[in-house]
């Protein structure tokens, strides 16, 4: 995993600065298909993944909810978690484009329960830009790694390539 990262970290160093993974998908997308992996996975999966694949943004609000009940001193029930994961899943789609808009999608979320004070959001705004950061980060991260799955899966990766690659022995195609 750490070769794999150290590949992406150019990409990586920008989400870090930019705390979207937007900015990057071309050249994810190049450095897909430069470890072997063929066009047609790569350009499915990775635009798939950018828009339904937001790892980091549903733990994220499931994580901010939960946070926000406990500093309430709010006990919330095996339903109200589960509601919680469902409406975080289904309000993470799509929303990956706009720094900040976690915020927004959060207090809907907060919604969903109404015992949760929406008000609570006071506590998260401090630390959201950075948190935003390692959203970004792993979305970028298991979108990489989900295609590097898929690819292996319906075997459309050249392993001999990948491996090359990742250890530095081939250089990244212009």
């Amino acid at each position: 995993i750490f070769k794999f990262l150290n590949y992406f970290k150019a990409e990586l160093s920008i989400v870090l600065g930019t705390a979207s993974s937007d900015s990057v998908l071309p050249q994810i997308m190049k450095k897909l298909k430069n470890l072997g992996i063929k066009d047609s996975t790569v350009g499915l999966v990775i635009p798939t993944g950018y828009s339904f694949n937001l790892d980091g943004f549903s733990i994220y609000l499931t994580l901010g909810v939960i946070f926000i009940a406990q500093a309430c001193n709010i006990d919330l029930s095996m339903h109200d978690l589960l509601a919680i994961l469902l409406v975080s899943l289904v309000t993470s789609k799509g929303a990956h484009g706009i720094p900040g808009s976690a915020l927004v999608i959060l207090a809907a979320t907060l919604s969903v329960i109404p015992s949760l004070p929406t008000i609570g959001l006071v506590l998260l705004l401090s630390v959201d830009w950075f948190i935003g950061i390692v959203r970004a980060c792993t979305n970028l991260i298991g979108n990489c790694v989900t295609t590097v799955a898929i690819a292996h899966w319906e075997q459309d990766i050249d392993h001999a390539r990948a491996q090359a690659v990742l250890d530095q022995k081939i250089e990244l195609n212009s």
